[in-house]
């Protein structure tokens, strides 16, 4: 894979397509092209720096190889699913009413839990989505321990908002707490 091309003038370089990214285009890995044009203004870390790397690689005229080529189509699969999550999100942050101020009974999803240190030792705590949409954050009732990412639980806690985003806030003296509905695990998961 050669990309050196001897008659491009500058005129006709600022409106030709680069072989790097003809090459990526030609190999079903277009969007690794998106990908470093993004970086290249914005920046960013992880998957998008490897991506930028390896097509800097083939800007200079290096190969890629199999492995390489294999590894970054993962890397712009998973990319691309990022983004799909975060378009997601948005949508679901737009529907999503405020959280609620008070004592108030908590239906909803568990989006996540987390082991978390604090000066009150190890705790677990866990991000609940509300049917409503807002989502709250705060220490799993021991009535309920042991529960998992997509249960569905209910119990009743003191609801404050977040002050920086109205639709996420923080729960606290959880009671009555019990798992409504055990969520399916899939390997995936």
């Amino acid at each position: 894979m050669n990309f050196t091309n001897t008659n491009t003038t500058a005129a006709n370089a600022a409106n030709a397509f680069r072989p790097a990214q003809v090459w990526l285009n030609q190999n079903g890995l277009a969007a690794a092209w998106e990908v470093y044009q993004q970086f290249e203004t914005t920046g960013g870390g992880g998957d998008h720096a490897i991506i930028r790397d390896m097509v800097w690689r083939l800007e200079q005229g290096r190969e890629l190889s199999a492995k390489q080529v294999n590894f970054l189509r993962i890397l712009v699969e998973r990319v691309e699913r990022s983004n799909e999550r975060r378009a997601q999100w948005a949508a679901e942050g737009l529907t999503a009413s405020d959280v609620p101020t008070g004592r108030l009974e908590i239906e909803g999803e568990v989006a996540a839990t987390k082991l978390q240190e604090s000066r009150f030792g190890t705790q677990f705590k866990m991000l609940v989505k509300h049917t409503s949409g807002y989502k709250v954050w705060g220490t799993v009732p021991r009535a309920i321990d042991g529960l998992a990412k997509g249960d569905t639980v209910r119990f009743t806690a003191t609801v404050e908002p977040s002050p920086s985003d109205p639709k996420f806030g923080f729960f606290s003296r959880p009671t009555g707490a019990a798992v409504v509905n055990k969520a399916v695990l899939t390997r995936a998961e």
